[in-house]
């Protein structure tokens, strides 16, 4: 019982300033437990390489490691309500920072039914494929214009192992036809394109994301990766390279890797940090063309 309380005070202090978390801290739904390819762990493996490239796919859609061993039949219920997140927290600490509202039906429904998993390598509280009442609205970054989405099912999971805190949240819009190879190329050369253009400050915003609210997704844990995202240098376009060598210099500068990914209906693009700070991820649906997920990864 002692361990298990410790557990739960852990959590409170690593997630969203109190909001959730295990044993030190955070991590993601990624969206399958069966997916065999794992991302490389923020300073726990080799670095991710630069892609640039549009015909670039996962064979094996990439997952954090606390996913891998995410086992529904090896959860229990957690202890005296653990972690006790709500609704309305994860919208205050996950939805705002994405730029995603959220318009409910009826009162806050209380405490989310997350499943623990704990064992040597770890511990990490998980909430899959969980229906969220009411409806979404989406801002379509090619537009501006927001977009009301009911039917919408969420990924949440947070929880630390050999690789230190994780956190992710995943977005899947059910109702939604596949995405068409054309929303596919639009969705990668956006990413890529807006990508370049934060990483040389030319804008602010990275998906229209504002910088600041990486420090809000990292619990406000200052890490070298988020100040360097915060405070990247504005670059001269007259001297910089074009195409995808432009890219890979901006990394460089900044010491980052950077991937883009196809995944079946987004485009995941990887931040990680060469010094071994972490890793950023963000999910960037092809069909609505918005934000629709969030994973980070800080190296314990």
């Amino acid at each position: 019982m002692e361990k298990q309380l410790a557990l739960s005070g852990h959590l409170r202090v690593a997630l969203w300033a109190a909001a959730i978390a295990a044993s030190g801290a955070l991590l993601a739904g990624l969206g399958g437990g069966a997916l065999a390819r794992a991302l490389p762990a923020g300073g726990g493996a080799d670095p991710l390489p630069v892609y640039t490239s549009l015909s670039l796919a996962a064979e094996d859609e990439p997952v954090l490691p606390i996913w891998q061993r995410y086992d529904p039949e090896q959860t229990v219920v957690p202890p005296d309500g653990a972690p006790g997140v709500s609704l309305d927290r994860v919208y205050e600490y996950l939805f705002l920072p994405l730029g995603i509202y959220g318009v409910w039906e009826g009162d806050d429904p209380g405490p989310l039914p997350f499943s623990l998993l704990s064992g040597e390598s770890g511990a990490a509280y998980y909430l899959k494929d969980y229906a969220l009442p009411g409806a979404l609205m989406f801002t379509n970054l090619y537009s501006g214009r927001t977009m009301e989405q009911t039917g919408v099912t969420m990924d949440l999971a947070a929880g630390s192992d050999l690789a230190g805190m994780q956190l992710s949240m995943r977005l899947n819009l059910p109702d939604e036809p596949e995405a068409r190879a054309a929303q596919l190329d639009q969705a990668v050369e956006m990413v890529q394109n807006d990508l370049a253009q934060f990483l040389a400050g030319w804008q602010d915003t990275l998906l229209g994301i504002p910088s600041d609210s990486w420090y809000s997704l990292t619990d406000g844990v200052g890490t070298e990766l988020v100040m360097r995202l915060q405070n990247r240098p504005w670059q001269d376009p007259y001297v910089l390279p074009e195409g995808e060598a432009l890219l890979r210099q901006l990394c460089d500068d900044l010491m980052l890797d950077a991937q883009i990914i196809r995944l079946e209906n987004e485009v995941l693009l990887t931040i990680t940090d060469r010094y071994g700070g972490g890793m950023l991820c963000l999910y960037y649906d092809a069909r609505l063309c918005c934000v629709s997920g969030v994973a980070v990864q800080l190296a314990g």
